[in-house]
């Protein structure tokens, strides 16, 4: 007997219970005999906060439109009568979706839900997440290179010169019917899957009206960020040294457990995300060839040794309906191999066989949780999709882009204000930026800037400033390099940089705002740090001091003269004495800190890790 859907009925369903439909968060009209038609969207639509919906088990023949369920974000329809799946489009946030026993999907179906819903990651309880990003650009970007192939070699040249509009219109109706009948790509079994698509792109398009030559995909384009929040000028009285003191001096990668191995050297450490735990004050690694080691802050203990080179991510994992954060750590090495490890439980469940060359940077995509970027020594940086992992600890891999550069990339970091469209790297010679935006058809990409520095005036035979060893971003817009040999810091605006750039043009001045004085030392690789919660750039050097600035304001001209500004503090390398010597400062390759700069990591080539705390 079908349930007639009330008001009533739906605030007895829903939870939190309350005595409006529009603070319902979660409703389960499971096993209610319910047909499409008792589904009122009239009704539903007053719960505009529902997050949950469970309407299995019922003889649904499809989900109604126009739900007005904008904020959806689980919804179960399993165990229906389901014909078409095309409905679900209305809800773009939609993350996890179960539809298994609805006999009339089909696989085609199923594909068409990965691609239509972009924020789906769970289908049937099956992460999908790096599937549906590869069937979404790389089997996208090789679809419509097919039907741009169908159109240059079928219909390109049947036009007269110049073409009449009813002409336009008439071979382009035919080629519309002809590239969805004849465009094939992939197994048999998503036949309806590919026309489908092919439909979407040529009915999208409509370039045979626009560009008589060739296909445009649909691009995503993100608004360039215009600078202009930077107008009070340097006030140096307002920068304010940072108290810290010694905490614990470590020695994490010794050989042969060797209490005088001094000459190790170590080159990467980075903070393990905040997670909800109390308990943990702060855990860091460091990385050297080919091991890793973990450690504790408070207690300056050594907690596990592991692998190479590092980037983190968190992870959102579903287990049995309840979210979790995982945070995951990549680390690459020599071999060319990422490697994907669950710190909370010291396992490595995977890994990922990127270059054949070692890696030489990691990078997450801050708004992507699963992108890696990976650069290596075979000068590339390569754009992975590593998917989550299920309760077992399976995974799956895509490889969605990939760059090509023309030196070693040392450091690559993504454009905050536009993640999905900008990578920044420095190399061995320059530095240098690429368009990653994913829709775009090729899946190859070549440098689309050069970033120009007025060091580079100042080469000669005896000199060459092309290598930059370091680069981050200290805000949304602010960028901090460094170029061998330089002496100094660069602090340049990446929007107004791209502003005055010339059309077309692949060589673009950076636009300088403030130099900043450091060592001039010509020891190459010593990486600078960015907090920007802290407003501060942090970099050792060779001595084994920490140069520390707090980033001043800036006015709208650009640097002009060749002043270069004092750091706000140089804190020195302290008497560190061990077994009655004492040893002297070394090189530091890189420094870190938490994000509320509570300690201060600094990693040498001495095999020791420095730790200070803030006081």
């Amino acid at each position: 007997m079908t349930t007639r859907v009330t008001r009533e009925l739906l605030l007895a369903k829903g939870t939190p219970k309350c005595a409006h439909l529009r603070h319902v968060k979660k409703i389960d009209l499971s096993n209610l005999q319910l047909s499409t038609s008792d589904l009122d969207p009239r009704l539903l639509s007053q719960m505009t906060r529902l997050k949950e919906l469970n309407v299995s088990g019922n003889l649904l023949s499809e989900i109604p439109p126009n739900l007005g369920l904008v904020e959806l974000r689980v919804l179960n329809c399993a165990n229906n009568q389901l014909e078409d799946i095309m409905s679900l489009s209305q809800f773009p946030h939609l993350e996890d979706l179960i539809y298994e026993d609805n006999l009339y999907l089909t696989i085609s179906d199923h594909y068409k839900m990965m691609y239509m819903l972009s924020n789906l990651q769970r289908i049937n309880g099956k992460d999908i997440t790096s599937s549906a990003n590869h069937l979404r650009f790389v089997n996208s970007r090789e679809l419509m290179a097919r039907v741009t192939s169908f159109w240059e070699k079928n219909y390109k040249d049947q036009f007269s010169d110049p073409p009449s509009p009813e002409e336009i219109r008439e071979v382009g109706k035919a080629f519309v019917k002809s590239a969805v009948a004849k465009v094939n790509y992939g197994p048999n079994s998503l036949r309806e899957f590919t026309k489908w698509r092919v439909g979407s792109f040529v009915s999208l398009s409509n370039y045979w009206a626009d560009d008589l030559v060739s296909l445009h995909a649909n691009e995503v384009t993100v608004p360039m960020v215009k600078g202009g929040g930077l107008e009070i000028c340097f006030s140096p009285h307002l920068q304010t040294p940072i108290a810290l003191e010694p905490l614990h001096f470590l020695q994490s990668h010794s050989k042969n457990n060797n209490p005088d191995d001094f000459s190790t050297q170590l080159w990467a450490c980075a903070f393990e995300p905040e997670s909800n735990s109390t308990q943990i004050l702060g855990i860091f690694n460091t990385t050297i060839k080919p091991s890793m080691f973990y450690s504790k802050c408070q207690a300056g203990r050594n907690l596990r040794r592991e692998f190479f080179s590092l980037a983190w991510t968190t992870l959102t994992v579903v287990d049995k309906g309840h979210r979790r954060k995982l945070n995951i750590l990549a680390v690459g090495g020599r071999k060319g191999v990422v490697k994907l490890i669950h710190t909370r439980v010291n396992y490595c469940y995977g890994q990922i066989k990127a270059h054949k060359k070692p890696i030489s940077t990691l990078c997450f995509n801050p708004k992507r949780e699963t992108f890696l970027f990976t650069g290596s020594y075979d000068e590339s940086i390569i754009l992975w999709d590593i998917g989550v992992p299920d309760c077992d600890y399976n995974f799956k891999v895509s490889q969605l882009l990939t760059l090509k550069v023309c030196s070693t990339p040392l450091r690559v970091s993504l454009v905050p204000t536009c993640p999905d469209q900008y990578l920044v790297a420095a190399s061995d010679n320059g530095c240098f930026a690429w368009d990653i935006t994913l829709s775009k058809r090729d899946g190859k990409r070549q440098i689309e800037m050069e970033f120009v520095f007025p060091i580079y005036e100042d080469e000669d035979a005896d000199g060459n400033f092309h290598m930059v060893d370091s680069l981050a971003f200290c805000n949304q817009d602010l960028v901090a390099s460094k170029n061998l040999m330089q002496g100094s810091i660069y602090l340049w605006s990446w929007s107004r940089t791209l502003k005055a750039r010339r059309k077309q043009s692949k060589k673009v001045n950076a636009v300088i705002l403030w130099e900043m004085e450091w060592s001039k030392t010509d020891v190459p690789y010593i990486s600078l740090f960015t907090c920007p919660e802290e407003n501060r750039i942090l970099c050792g050097d060779e001595k084994g001091d920490v140069w520390m600035y707090e980033l001043p304001e800036f006015t709208k001209e650009e640097k002009t003269s060749g002043t270069k500004f004092s750091p706000t503090q140089i804190l020195q390398w302290p008497a560190v004495r061990v077994q009655g010597n004492i040893i002297e400062g070394s090189l530091i390759n890189s420094v870190t800190t938490d994000p509320g700069f509570r300690y201060l990591i600094a990693i040498t080539d001495k095999n020791i890790i420095a730790i200070w705390k803030r006081t």
